[in-house]
């Protein structure tokens, strides 16, 4: 089977490779219209999008954090569809699996990044986190594959377990106490999904406390995040609302999401890659390096977050 994307069709997936029914690739199919309209652009050269009448600092940060990840984007999608595994090797499929879920993930922020939602893609991140969180520990320890299936166990039964609460005239007929209890039941016992587990167990206990913790602002309903929408004047009064919420944070945002997802790369890499790929991953890292710098130098600079 052609795994390099071209031609597949709308869903993006494990697929079974029809040319070995033993092995599983991944085929991954870029968006035609909107991610990557600026990969061509060099990281020297800013674009501005509808929301922006003016370039700032801010705003090309945001442009060439976009542009890096977008690279990024392509690139593991890339290592990702060289890749067949063996239908007998259990973890590397599971990690196959999370790599594409977390592959589309990325997709999205980015693309909601391009048009300028930068709280939505704030929100959608933190799933990325959290998935990210889980792949570097199964991938480091593979007897955590285990613990995973079991909290996602548990997830399943917290969801049955609510359907008790539900109105009798809410119920489908056949969703009998007897029904629920023997689905419940099948389950087992076991904890939910702890996100702070997986970071802690994977040694990013401090991602979990400040990059994760930001990001949660933007996905919970709580009012904290509503301060970015309103334009002030100096002396403190609002003057109007804004749709340019997060955009200060977003550089930040994107370098550590693009930096978990060349992480992922690198796992892969160890699979299978090319002298070609190695080179172009070593150039990468260091432009991502490069440009790291220049974003953690604004935020020092920054009154903001110098206050914070």
């Amino acid at each position: 089977m052609d795994c390099s994307g071209a031609g597949a069709g709308p869903s993006v997936g494990p697929d079974v490779g029809q040319d070995d029914p033993d092995l599983i690739c991944a085929c991954l199919r870029l968006p035609d219209q909107a991610l990557g309209r600026a990969c061509s652009a060099t990281l020297s050269q800013v674009r501005l999008y509808p929301l922006w009448p003016t370039s700032t600092t801010e705003q090309r940060l945001v442009g060439n954090s976009l542009l890096l990840s977008q690279r990024v984007e392509r690139f593991v999608a890339k290592v990702v569809t060289q890749q067949k595994v063996s239908r007998d090797d259990a973890h590397r499929t599971l990690l196959l699996l999370m790599v594409v879920r977390m592959h589309r993930f990325f997709q999205a922020v980015l693309l909601l990044v391009e048009d300028g939602l930068y709280d939505s893609a704030a929100a959608l991140m933190r799933s990325f986190l959290e998935q990210w969180f889980v792949f570097a520990a199964v991938s480091n320890e593979p007897d955590l594959a285990r613990r995973y299936a079991v909290q996602t166990q548990a997830e399943s039964r917290k969801a049955l377990s609510g359907l008790r609460r539900l109105d009798a005239t809410c119920r489908a007929p056949e969703l009998t106490e007897r029904v629920l209890d023997d689905a419940i039941a099948a389950y087992g016992p076991g904890e939910g999904f702890n996100v702070a587990w997986w970071a802690e167990r994977t040694g990013n206990l401090d991602t979990y406390l400040t990059l994760y913790r930001r990001l949660s602002m933007h996905a919970h309903g709580a009012g904290a995040p509503l301060e970015d929408y309103v334009q002030m004047d100096d002396r403190g009064e609002v003057v109007g609302l804004r749709e340019t919420a997060a955009i200060a944070d977003m550089p930040g945002f994107l370098m550590a999401a693009s930096s978990m997802h060349f992480k992922v790369a690198a796992v892969l890499m160890d699979w299978k890659a090319t002298d070609n790929d190695r080179s172009e991953a070593q150039r990468l890292e260091l432009e991502r390096q490069a440009l790291d710098a220049q974003v953690n130098e604004y935020y020092a600079q920054s009154p903001r977050y110098r206050r914070a």
